[in-house]
């Protein structure tokens, strides 16, 4: 036995054990191993079975273990032995989540705004739902024409922006796959999102040959996968068209390119029942079955204080981070209501001011 220590991951996140294939690939370092160290063998166990490999692989090694179906979740660790002689002791388990959908399981539709007043314009949408107090685990599984920030009974289900990003719409959807087990509790409960066009509705193109390539409205897809304790699956609050949607939140307008209006004196009120099925331009009203995510969101991962603050010659007030990044600024600003703040991003100065043209 030596002191070196491995650990094991299962395809290419590690930020959640989250896997999109019923049959991951496994990869394991070993740390603090004495010099000269190669692997010989290496045995693997996911709780249920162990099997022993003569390999010196080590990256996405090919599953060894019978598929895990949808929903399942096992434990992975692994022991190395070297050249000579050595080996590691059992590495910690590593949890395994098939986030996958089952055969058939997905019976979300497209959902939105019903009576939209403009192009890509943004909306809520909510439903409510029961539950009894045999659920043993809850998740949500959803995706958007779009983007969205879900929520369970008020509180955001993750940290992710931007969710679930580009595709191309017509060829593949990913959807996201969240526990939300302890959003939930018997009795009443409400799923609810803030959605945005973001690219389905953004308009491609320059100068005045813009246009919106894949549809004219978000939509909202998701539904919450309930394992009871006896082992049951069920789904429910699948989008249909008993949801409702309320297009005067908060968010006005919003783009990828042209950036967000937000009044923050509005709040979503106007509920009516949704549209169902897709605001798609022709060629894209086809909405593909979502495929589990592969690789990690977009997520905060840090925050800058502003580095310098530059006045500029039109009298206006630069921000200057002190270098280059992807991210949102984070202000508090007072002032009279309906005051109106504008602030505007850009990569260089020109002759002192924000380089916008």
């Amino acid at each position: 036995m030596t002191d070196a220590t491995a650990h094991v991951r299962a395809e290419l996140r590690d930020d959640v054990p989250l896997v999109a294939t019923e049959t991951p690939r496994l990869t394991w370092q070993v740390a603090d191993a004495p010099g000269g160290w190669r692997q010989r063998s290496v045995d693997l166990t996911d709780g249920v079975d162990t099997v022993t490999l003569d390999t010196s692989d080590s990256v996405l090694v090919a599953w060894p273990f019978a598929p895990l179906a949808a929903g399942e979740r096992r434990d992975v660790a692994v022991r190395v032995h070297s050249t000579a002689g050595e080996s590691t002791r059992w590495s910690a388990p590593t949890p395994v989540t098939a986030a996958f959908l089952a055969e058939g399981e997905w019976v979300a539709e497209p959902v939105g705004l019903a009576s939209p007043s403009r192009d890509a314009q943004p909306f809520e949408v909510r439903t409510r739902f029961a539950l009894g107090d045999d659920v043993a685990r809850a998740e949500l599984l959803w995706t958007a024409l779009g983007v969205a920030e879900p929520r369970v009974n008020g509180v955001a289900v993750s940290d992710d922006v931007l969710a679930p990003g580009w595709t191309a719409y017509r060829d593949r959807l990913v959807h996201e796959t969240v526990d939300v087990t302890e959003l939930v509790h018997p009795g009443e409960n409400e799923l609810a999102a803030a959605v945005a066009g973001a690219w389905y509705t953004e308009k491609y193109g320059f100068f005045t040959f813009t246009d919106r390539l894949y549809g004219t409205q978000p939509s909202f897809l998701a539904q919450v996968r309930i394992t009871a304790v006896d082992g049951t699956v069920r789904p429910v609050a699948a989008t249909d068209a008993s949801w409702e949607a309320a297009g005067d939140g908060p968010v006005v307008d919003s783009g990828i390119y042209a950036g967000e209006h937000q009044d923050l004196r509005r709040t979503a009120a106007a509920w009516t029942p949704v549209r169902v099925g897709a605001a798609a331009k022709a060629g894209y009203e086809s909405v593909p079955v979502p495929e589990a995510r592969i690789a990690p969101p977009v997520r905060r991962v840090q925050t800058l204080p502003v580095a310098d603050v530059i006045a500029s010659p039109s009298g206006g007030r630069i921000l200057d981070f002190g270098q280059n990044l992807v991210g949102r600024l984070r202000i508090r600003a007072g002032g009279e209501r309906g005051t109106r703040l504008v602030v505007r991003h850009a990569e260089v100065l020109e002759n002192g001011e924000l380089g916008i043209r």
